[in-house]
């Protein structure tokens, strides 16, 4: 059975738009896994910091 063109370019254009579509998300999670990342990060040097400071004025630890 031959196919119409218009019937192969149509499901050329669905195959690449859910590829793109899979590819965009997969870059969204990327970015929201690299952001918790550095959210983390940066939030664990603010109590290590704070401790730091914490601790280096009270007097008993030294």
């Amino acid at each position: 059975m031959v196919k119409s063109i218009n019937y192969i370019i149509k499901a050329d254009k669905t195959r690449y738009l859910v590829f793109f579509a899979i590819m965009l998300f997969a870059q969204l999670y990327k970015l929201s896994v690299l952001y918790k990342l550095i959210e983390l990060v940066f939030d664990n040097v603010k109590l290590v910091k704070t401790t730091y400071d914490r601790s280096k004025s009270n007097h008993s630890f030294e």
